[in-house]
């Protein structure tokens, strides 16, 4: 039986095992469903299994056994090019290297995964500076990512992410090439995101104090999902 409608993303005891000469189990028996309009955040150590569980989230990596639910759809064992069309989307991005290409401007930058939908100009110039404008960057639209500052390019990156008016935001330590003061920014950006347009939001980070401004923090150790907490958000941004 296939999840609720209500669920952004489900994965149904999902399992990935390496191979080798000694097999690496790096996700073992993974249930976890994240509702449409949920912010969460999954922390762990390093080795973990944080990056195996992003990729398979991100439909970047398959699980050896399992499923994996997008929007209510089945992609576990879907062909690479279906995938692709997937990811484009369902899936929004977003990264701690920023992947701003200098050379094209902000709002070029933020219009170019809908290149790829084969999307009218016009259409794809009015989503982009829609994104930027939500973010507070629509007057950097004609600049280079050079001339930005970290927080600004992350910022960025987020409406790049948003234009595609994907299912779910998949944040990978969007901080982590910050400073604490752009981190707060970055973040209270995604939580204005999460709480303005209702986008799904799944953050990984190992910043345990922006982890508990989101609705529910994931632990995973070994490969298996050890708990689940709901951080006193009131009591945080107190």
């Amino acid at each position: 039986m296939q999840p609720a409608a209500d669920y952004a993303i489900y994965l149904d005891s999902v399992r990935k095992v390496y191979g080798g000469a000694v097999p690496t189990v790096a996700l073992d028996d993974v249930t976890l469903g994240v509702r449409r309009g949920e912010f969460i955040s999954i922390v762990g150590p390093s080795g973990s299994g944080k990056s195996t569980l992003l990729n398979i989230m991100g439909a970047l990596d398959r699980p050896t056994s399992g499923r994996v639910y997008i929007a209510g759809r089945d992609v576990s064992r879907l062909p690479d090019d279906e995938l692709s069309r997937v990811r484009n989307r369902y899936i929004g991005f977003v990264f701690q290297a920023f992947n701003l290409i200098t050379r094209m401007s902000v709002v070029e930058n933020v219009e170019l995964p809908l290149v790829a939908r084969g999307m009218r100009t016009s259409e794809r110039r009015r989503r982009a500076m829609e994104a930027l404008k939500l973010l507070g960057v629509d007057h950097l639209w004609a600049k280079s990512p050079r001339f930005l500052s970290g927080g600004e390019q992350q910022r960025v990156a987020i409406a790049r992410a948003l234009a595609q008016d994907p299912e779910f935001v998949l944040a990978d330590e969007p901080t982590g090439n910050l400073d604490s003061k752009n981190s707060d920014v970055v973040m209270r950006a995604l939580m204005d995101v999460n709480r303005r347009t209702g986008k799904t939001v799944i953050m990984v980070t190992h910043n345990m104090e922006l982890a508990a401004m989101t609705d529910k923090i994931y632990r995973i150790r070994d490969g298996r999902i050890e708990g689940v907490e709901t951080p006193q958000r009131e009591v945080a941004s107190a």
